[in-house]
């Protein structure tokens, strides 16, 4: 696992595939087609109710809130960023999708190339369905939910879908500039940050040549959260090679690593909006500055 890698994958790319399936839905039958599809997606949503003995009142969108555990963390506005995990099911209770390994092997849904990690996303972005960035409104984080959402804020196939979701952390723009200017008040780091945002501190200004975009550079890292917590490195093992300047890798590592000469060393600390943003990534939470100490091995 490289950290560093991009990799845009998750349930965002379900939202977009399945609006656009759904936009052309009624464009290719009859508006008495429509509204028949409607009708029968509306008598589903009311059988699941009364059979599920569901008493909570849907909202004006349509959206069933059902929650199971209140939780006892901040409650998200628009704006701030998530983690949730979360298992998605049809009326007749299967599992479509989850990204919660132990129960994609339980439902024999495990895929080898789906990476199962909580999910991040930034509450009320245009990337994530409506019902989604309503629904987590409601909860607090540690809280436990039932998302029935009817087609209309979901993937507009007539299809209404069942989301049970944990919310297991809540983050915001505030919340990561005090960290970070915590973190310099106490390791007495006075240097000025880029215009970027990216602080470029040397350690060892190194002999060799400084790479220039589309040269490969081989780089030996140990990345850690701004609570020292290491998530990666490649010590003990190969450095890692990409090209400088492609976008290969978050832009904090491909101007942070610019700066550098061959053999130099330097600590790179990376605001977020040069590294994973409000969706975080793996073991890394959304808002979060990264802190490299970097070698730049080989130019080539």
């Amino acid at each position: 696992m490289k950290p560093i890698l991009i990799n845009k994958k998750g349930i965002l790319r379900y939202p977009i595939v399945f609006i656009l399936l759904g936009i052309l839905l009624p464009l290719g039958g009859c508006l008495d087609d429509a509204e028949d599809y409607e009708k029968k997606e509306e008598e589903a949503i009311k059988k699941y109710v009364e059979d599920n003995d569901i008493t909570v009142q849907p909202t004006e969108s349509g959206l069933y809130y059902i929650e199971t555990n209140e939780g006892d963390g901040r409650q998200p506005i628009e704006g701030d960023s998530v983690l949730v995990n979360y298992i998605r099911k049809n009326l007749t209770g299967y599992i479509l999708e989850t990204n919660i390994e132990s129960v994609a092997k339980q439902y024999s849904i495990w895929n080898q190339y789906t990476t199962y990690d909580p999910f991040g996303f930034s509450v009320g972005s245009v990337n994530i369905i409506k019902g989604w960035n309503e629904g987590i409104k409601f909860m607090k984080e540690g809280g436990e939910a039932t998302l029935l959402l009817p087609s209309s804020i979901a993937y507009y196939n007539y299809e209404p879908m069942l989301f049970e979701i944990t919310l297991l952390d809540v983050f915001s723009p505030d919340e990561e500039t005090e960290l970070l200017e915590q973190y310099l008040l106490e390791n007495n780091i006075t240097t000025v940050p880029e215009e970027s945002g990216l602080y470029y501190i040397e350690t060892d200004a190194g002999t060799g040549v400084q790479p220039q975009q589309g040269d490969t550079v081989d780089v030996h890292y140990t990345g850690r959260l701004i609570d020292s917590t290491i998530f990666d490195t490649s010590t003990g093992g190969d450095p890692f090679s990409f090209t400088l300047g492609t976008g290969y890798v978050i832009s904090g590592w491909d101007e942070g690593i610019a700066y550098m000469k061959e053999g130099g060393k330097a600590t790179l600390i990376i605001p977020s909006v040069l590294g994973y943003g409000s969706s975080g990534k793996n073991s890394i939470p959304p808002y979060s500055t990264l802190v490299f100490d970097v070698e730049l091995v080989d130019v080539r």
